[in-house]
Protein backbone atom coordinates (compact mmCIF):
# COMPACT_ATOMS: atom_id res chain seq x y z
CA UNK A 1 0.00 0.00 0.00
CA UNK A 2 2.64 2.63 0.82
CA UNK A 3 4.41 1.43 -2.81
CA UNK A 4 0.78 2.61 -4.19
CA UNK A 5 1.07 5.73 -2.40
CA UNK A 6 4.68 6.57 -3.02
CA UNK A 7 3.89 5.57 -6.86
CA UNK A 8 0.67 8.82 -7.25
CA UNK A 9 1.62 10.97 -4.53
CA UNK A 10 3.33 13.73 -7.17
CA UNK A 11 -0.52 13.64 -8.89
CA UNK A 12 -2.53 14.08 -5.31
CA UNK A 13 -3.58 17.46 -4.23
CA UNK A 14 -0.98 19.12 -2.20
CA UNK A 15 -3.59 19.58 0.41
CA UNK A 16 -3.25 15.72 1.05
CA UNK A 17 0.46 15.60 0.55
CA UNK A 18 1.42 15.74 3.89
CA UNK A 19 -0.92 13.61 5.65
CA UNK A 20 -0.32 10.76 2.81
CA UNK A 21 3.46 10.86 3.62
CA UNK A 22 2.63 10.39 7.66
CA UNK A 23 0.59 6.86 6.33
CA UNK A 24 3.56 6.00 4.36
CA UNK A 25 6.09 6.57 6.96
CA UNK A 26 3.82 4.62 9.65
CA UNK A 27 3.28 1.82 6.87
CA UNK A 28 7.00 1.14 6.04
CA UNK A 29 7.62 1.37 10.17
CA UNK A 30 5.21 -0.97 10.41
CA UNK A 31 6.27 -3.44 7.67
CA UNK A 32 9.78 -3.32 8.74
CA UNK A 33 8.63 -4.21 12.28
CA UNK A 34 6.69 -7.05 10.71
CA UNK A 35 9.34 -8.04 9.16
CA UNK A 36 11.71 -8.52 12.15
CA UNK A 37 8.97 -9.92 14.18
CA UNK A 38 8.05 -12.82 11.37
CA UNK A 39 11.75 -13.63 11.08
CA UNK A 40 13.24 -13.48 14.65
CA UNK A 41 10.19 -13.84 17.26
CA UNK A 42 9.50 -17.99 17.37
CA UNK A 43 6.20 -17.39 18.97
CA UNK A 44 4.98 -14.03 16.69
CA UNK A 45 1.74 -14.32 15.16
CA UNK A 46 0.68 -11.97 12.40
CA UNK A 47 -0.97 -9.01 13.04
CA UNK A 48 -3.70 -7.10 12.23
CA UNK A 49 -2.99 -3.01 11.64
CA UNK A 50 -5.85 -0.76 11.97
CA UNK A 51 -6.05 2.86 11.04
CA UNK A 52 -8.68 5.61 12.41
CA UNK A 53 -8.42 8.44 9.92
CA UNK A 54 -10.79 11.61 11.83
CA UNK A 55 -11.65 15.10 10.83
Amino acid sequence: MADAYRAVLDRMNEDFRYDVREVIEKLDFEHKEWEYATKNIDWYTQDTLFFSITG
